[in-house]
Order: structure tokens, then C-alpha cells, then sequence
């Protein structure tokens, strides 16, 4: 996963990390990095998704949107 991260102020752009996720069938799940500990949700079929930093002494939440790049068709268009 790569990201774009707001530090109080101190931006990182393209942050690679690697994780591992489950994901419950009530759209909720957790994700676990090597430094980090996340509660998250999947919204609108997993177009976003909210993370909640869930690690002692630690606050952060983190929502991710999927971009659109324009090329994707969209439900009920057709193909020419």
C-alpha cells in the first residue's frame, strides 16, 4: 500500500508499507503493520475505507478513497 501522510505538518508522500488485513462480513475489520495496530470499516463496497489507530498511546484515523483514473464503467453504461 503506498499513502500520502499529514505528520502535524511534515508531509510524506509516497509511504510503502506492507500489511496484513481480515475483513468481517459486517464491512469492519483490522489491519496490522510492523509499527501499527488498526480498527477499520469499508464504505460504499470498499470505496472507502476508515482507519482508527487502535494502538496504547497512540491517535490517528486515516480514511482512503479510492481515485478514479476515468476509464471504469459505471453501472448501466454501455460498452461501444
Amino acid at each position: 500500500m503506498t499513502n500520502t501522510v499529514n505528520n502535524n505538518g511534515t508531509i510524506v508522500e509516497d509511504q510503502t508499507f506492507e500489511a496484513t488485513y481480515a475483513v468481517n462480513q459486517d464491512c469492519t475489520g483490522r489491519i496490522e503493520t510492523a509499527s501499527a495496530h488498526w480498527a477499520m470499516v469499508l464504505i460504499d463496497e470498499g470505496e472507502q475505507v476508515v482507519l482508527l489507530r487502535i494502538d496504547p498511546g497512540r491517535v490517528a484515523t486515516v480514511f482512503y478513497k479510492k481515485q478514479s483514473s476515468g476509464h471504469e464503467k459505471k453501472q448501466g453504461q454501455n460498452e461501444e
